[in-house]
């Protein structure tokens, strides 16, 4: 049995092909700075982040949530 890694867990929970690995994030803020996420997922509804929040939890990953990036 081959052991699925996080990144493959959450791309399950959270859909194949939105879920991003060492995500830069300086082209999301403002005054475009900031290091790289770890992962990364943008939610669309509202149940995407309660999606991403449930599954995070479950897989024990540390998250921040993003609003506009101004600040």
């Amino acid at each position: 049995m081959i052991k699925k890694t996080k990144f493959e867990k959450l791309e399950e929970a959270l859909g194949r092909g939105r879920v991003r690995k060492d995500f830069l994030l300086s082209p999301l803020t403002t005054f475009k700075s900031g290091g790289s996420a770890e992962y990364f997922f943008r939610a669309e509804e509202e149940k995407d982040l309660i999606n991403a929040l449930i599954a995070a939890h479950q897989l024990e990953i540390k998250f921040r949530l993003l609003g506009g990036a101004s600040n």
